[in-house]
């Protein structure tokens, strides 16, 4: 069930936060992007956005929704981060 709410809201219980609902792909990813900046973190994510619309098979875009919302929840800390 977890499955088809995550697919149909393109939505993942990953978070960088709390990684024990993360698979080993997305925690290496979220250890890549943890090494990058909040500049570099933002351009990945508007290039991914701009991917969106592309054409790609159901599991590449999967993988797409997923590291865009890793990439969400990074932009959003580091928003918070820059405000204090």
């Amino acid at each position: 069930m977890n499955d088809f709410v995550m697919e149909a809201g393109h939505t993942s219980l990953c978070r960088i936060s709390n990684e024990a609902l993360c698979d080993d792909k997305e925690k290496a990813y979220i250890l890549k992007m943890r090494a990058k900046t909040a500049a570099d973190r933002s351009k990945e994510y508007n290039r991914l956005s701009q991917m969106k619309s592309g054409s790609m098979t159901i599991e590449l875009r999967r993988w797409l929704m997923h590291r865009k919302g890793i990439l969400q929840q990074f932009v959003e800390q580091d928003s918070e981060s820059a405000e204090l």
